[in-house]
């Protein structure tokens, strides 16, 4: 039996309520013949609902015209992130049901091949630090990688004045030259998102691209610390989410 969050709408197979919830999945699991609400696998349709449980029989490996076929999908309420996938091998079914969220201080944005965690991180003694320093501070301490805006009207949040200088931020795109980049991240799917400031970018290789205000870029030499007046304080961080509950993991289990 595979329980995941959801409700069923747009229903046009049997449908029978049966006892409570509870005992439902109780005498279900081990009775065949239990119904509670039972429907033929492709005339029902599971809502996205957090706050509802929905539960599906895997049949046997041999009665392959009924068993579940495999699935992926991942969602958000705006809180938590939620990742269903069933599949299967010769003898396994493979199981992932996974509730996470965003670490403390990041924030969840939904792209168009992947829902990320992204908030900024400043270097630990606040001191102005280099593109390769940027890299390393997002990729530690349950970081992922440098990463940068996904689309133009995504705004990047001003860094509170520390020290004399104007604060800037580092994000993701190293150029091979001008206009052109290596990205660690692939989620931001390129510069399409960035929005650069007149004349920007106009370095040519080896720089690497940096924030001048909330929603401009532009590009400077990777290995500098400070340009025209703005020190490179931290960067535009993407971060690993977390899970909620560790008993919701990914399982494999054997037919019988």
């Amino acid at each position: 039996m595979i329980v995941m969050n959801g409700t069923p709408v747009n229903t046009t197979g049997t449908f029978r309520k049966m006892m409570l919830w509870e005992d439902c999945i109780s005498e279900c699991y081990f009775d065949d013949d239990c119904l509670c609400g039972y429907f033929k696998w492709g005339n029902i349709t599971i809502m996205k609902e957090f706050s509802f449980l929905v539960a599906f029989k895997v049949d046997k490996l041999h009665n392959s015209s009924t068993a579940i076929p495999s699935i992926s999908t991942e969602w958000s309420n705006g809180t938590h992130i939620f990742q269903k996938a069933i599949s299967s091998e010769s003898a396994t079914w493979n199981l992932v049901n996974l509730i996470t969220k965003c670490p403390v201080n990041s924030t969840i944005y939904i792209r168009t091949s992947k829902i990320v965690c992204v908030g900024i991180r400043i270097f630990e003694d606040l001191e102005p630090g280099n593109y390769t320093r940027a890299q390393a501070l997002c990729k530690g301490n349950g970081g992922y990688s440098i990463t940068g805006p996904n689309l133009a009207s995504t705004a990047l949040a001003p860094l509170t004045p520390i020290a004399t200088n104007k604060n800037s931020l580092w994000v993701d795109g190293y150029c091979n030259a001008t206009g052109e980049y290596t990205f660690d991240d692939d989620s931001h799917e390129g510069s399409g998102g960035y929005q650069f400031f007149d004349g920007e970018p106009n370095d040519g290789a080896t720089a690497a691209l940096m924030l001048y205000k909330s929603n401009q870029l532009g590009d400077v030499g990777f290995d500098s610390t400070t340009s025209s007046g703005y020190a490179f304080r931290g960067a535009y961080c993407r971060l690993n989410d977390v899970l909620v509950d560790e008993i919701e993991a990914i399982l494999k289990f054997r037919y019988e």
